[in-house]
């Protein structure tokens, strides 16, 4: 599960509701909706275009 607040990114597992990570996604940043595609979660942010497993 991922979730979006303010800032910051988090994945939890939905079946645990154990917190896998956090990603701040910078100051300033304009918030757009992450992708999920092939176990990658794709962001942008102030440094660019991330892309993180799950």
């Amino acid at each position: 599960m991922f979730i979006c607040y303010l800032r910051d990114r988090y994945c939890y597992d939905a079946r645990t509701g154990k917190a896998l990570w956090r990603l701040s996604a910078g100051e300033g940043t304009s918030d757009p909706t992450p992708l999920a595609a092939d176990g990658l979660l794709h962001f942008a942010n102030d440094a660019g275009v991330r892309a993180l497993r799950f």
